[in-house]
């Protein structure tokens, strides 16, 4: 298997040419309501736009698109993030990140390959 997180570099190459870039970050507790959050990073002109997912975790090894899941917020319209913040660039952005979730920086991947990610998480909490 090849390498799976990219480096600073990297996402900053991605967003660039308009690619997003996503991140597992977990399961996670609030308000009463359990599941699993991941995001989504996007440059949107010079900004970088932060989209968080709060997702009931619904998922098993032959179910894995955490976007079919929904928000565990019934006020989340189905396909929307829970939170959506812009930054003025990447470093401010990376900053709030690892304030926030120590490390996830470091377990950013393409589009598409959280759900790889997701599907390591099943199988360690399995």
């Amino acid at each position: 298997m090849g390498r799976r997180y990219l480096t600073s570099n990297e996402v900053e190459a991605a967003l660039g040419r308009g690619k997003t870039i996503e991140c597992f970050i977990g399961p996670f507790s609030s308000s009463g309501r359990t599941g699993v959050r991941h995001l989504a990073l996007k440059a949107t002109g010079k900004r970088i736009e932060l989209k968080v997912f709060e997702t009931a975790d619904l998922g098993s090894p032959d179910f894995l698109d955490l976007g079919e899941f929904g928000s565990v917020n019934p006020d989340v319209e189905f396909g929307d993030a829970d939170v959506v913040m812009k930054f003025d660039d990447l470093a401010a952005c990376f900053s709030y990140l690892e304030e926030r979730w120590h490390g996830c920086t470091q377990a950013l991947v393409n589009e598409g390959i959280v759900q790889d990610e997701y599907a390591d998480y099943l199988a360690r909490d399995c």
